[in-house]
């Protein structure tokens, strides 16, 4: 937390003083950053997935109708 706050700090400008404002400021961008990276692992992870073939009826005897 520490240093999403300096990091925040330095966002900022620098020299932010904690008041209650800033710390409501600061937990939006904080919830905005996690937002943006759930929303980007999330779209990945859905790129990148892919259906297996479906699974036919007898192919294990070779025949459709399994003899």
């Amino acid at each position: 937390l520490f240093y999403k706050w300096e990091s925040y700090d330095m966002k900022m400008g620098g020299e932010v003083k904690l008041a209650l404002q800033t710390a409501r400021d600061f937990k939006r961008d904080l919830q905005d950053v996690l937002e943006r990276e759930t929303r980007g692992k999330v779209h990945a992870q859905s790129a990148h997935k892919r259906s297996a073939a479906t699974p036919r009826a007898g192919a294990v005897n070779g025949g459709v109708y399994g003899l």
